[in-house]
């Protein structure tokens, strides 16, 4: 995760899972453990972004599921 505040510094955040990750909600849980690493914020925020990196070869989906309910 990268978390840009209002007057320009910055911040990141890596977790890894420990193993493949096939749901949705294993994904929202460590975003949401990440951002909650950061919280409470005491300045603006002018951008916060999640990555999510590291496929498996030959992992397919038909569909690519919504990381936002």
């Amino acid at each position: 995760m990268k978390i840009k505040y209002a007057d320009f510094q910055q911040a990141t955040r890596s977790r890894s899972a420990s193993g493949p990750v096939t749901a949705q909600a294993v994904l929202r849980r460590l975003a949401d453990d990440l951002v909650g690493s950061v919280m409470p914020v005491t300045q603006g925020v002018r951008l916060l972004g999640v990555t999510v990196s590291n496929f498996e070869p030959g992992a397919t989906s038909a569909q690519q599921p919504s990381l936002i309910a």
